[in-house]
């Protein structure tokens, strides 16, 4: 330790010499000890009375002494326990800023709120509860990114990686995940280990269970709903001869209108009907009782079934049945969501019914030839 009162005193030789050999000690020591009797503006002072140790300086009115930092064997820490002390700051001048750059650096906003500056505005706030903005000074979650124009979040990976996102507890090993794959540019979401929807580089979308779905379609609410376990529905409301589904293919095309027409370019609805599938092959017995006793009705839908209400041709399905119980099938019921109501409503199967007309029209052709054959012999005898 070593202090002097900075004077030189009247003397010889090496009295002298010993009293600025003193002074020197004391510039050199910082004045340690204890406070020194003979003050001046900015002197430094090492205070080896205090525990820790404080390294101080005067004020510039040499009216006070100043805690610059603590003395530890660690190295130089601040007066409290090793901490460093800077002022709060502000955006333009954050307390811990950089001699070349005064307006990029950290500053404190409030109280247990700490800024990252640059530029000389707040980019990332972290605040009391532990909640990061990016954008925002006042973050409302645990990550809360916020932008006035796009906000966004880029996570990339490797160029034959990957870049993921991951949920769950933390000793969840069923963990959710968001993942990108540049192997393939896919996007994927997993849960429980599995992936259960893939949007792949083309757009095209996967999904594994469930369904995919816009609200709940029906006649006269557009919308659409697939699902994986009950019945599938895509519906537009629009007029009678507007589109409600196209399907387009290389030279033509099908579409279902607004009332339910079915139509396509070349009036072709084919069935499987090659003879490598069938077998028990012969030909169809009389249909000609069967079409004659065919009732063909004119007659208009229920206003209250949602379907159009002019007036078509055909056949009633009880009334059919009598005839050809065959072409009548019943079918189940079912809620918009696919649940049975427990109860059943008939259908024709006409394809079938024209089938069986085309033999009886045959079979009136036969009668035709015939009775022209017997015509020309009798005009021939005359």
């Amino acid at each position: 330790m070593a202090q002097h009162d900075y004077v030189i005193d009247n003397a010889s030789g090496a009295a002298v010499r010993a009293d600025i050999n003193s002074v020197l000690q004391a510039v050199l020591t910082n004045n340690s000890g204890t406070a020194p009797s003979t003050t001046a503006p900015y002197m430094l002072w090492a205070d080896s009375g205090s525990s820790p140790n404080l390294l101080k300086i005067r004020d510039s009115a040499d009216g006070a002494w100043i805690k610059l930092c603590e003395i530890v064997s660690g190295g130089i820490g601040t007066i409290n326990n090793g901490q460093f002390f800077i002022g709060d700051g502000t955006v333009s001048k954050p307390g811990l800023a950089f001699k070349d750059d005064i307006n990029l650096g950290l500053r404190r906003i409030s109280a247990d709120k700490l800024s990252i500056v640059t530029g000389g505005a707040d980019r990332v706030t972290v605040d009391a509860n532990g909640n990061v903005g990016i954008g925002v000074t006042s973050p409302s979650a645990e990550l809360h990114v916020e932008n006035s124009s796009n906000a966004t979040i880029q996570i990339t990976g490797g160029t034959s990686g990957t870049a993921t996102i991951r949920f769950g507890d933390t000793d969840d090993t069923n963990i959710g995940k968001i993942k990108y794959d540049n192997n393939d540019d896919s996007f994927a979401f997993d849960t429980n280990n599995g992936t259960r929807l893939t949007i792949d580089s083309s757009g095209n979308l996967t999904v594994f269970g469930g369904n995919i779905t816009n609200g709940s379609p029906a006649i006269g609410v557009s919308g659409f709903d697939l699902q994986n376990d009950n019945v599938h529905k895509l519906a537009r409301n629009t007029a009678d001869g507007n589109n409600v589904l196209r399907v387009l293919g290389g030279s033509g095309e099908a579409v279902v209108k607004g009332n339910g027409d079915l139509k396509n370019t070349n009036n072709s609805y084919g069935a499987l009907s090659d003879s490598k599938l069938k077998e028990n092959i012969v030909d169809a017995n009389s249909q000609w009782d069967d079409i004659k006793d065919v009732r063909v009705r004119n007659y208009n839908f229920k206003s209250s079934t949602g379907y159009g209400t002019h007036t078509q041709i055909g056949v009633i399905a009880q009334e059919l049945e009598v005839v050809s119980p065959g072409l009548v099938k019943e079918s189940n019921d079912e809620d918009a969501d696919g649940n049975s109501l427990g109860t059943t409503t008939k259908t024709v199967s006409y394809s079938v019914l024209y089938m069986k007309a085309v033999k009886a029209l045959q079979e009136a052709m036969d009668r035709i030839e015939t009775l022209e054959t017997k015509v020309a012999a009798l005009e021939a005898g005359n």
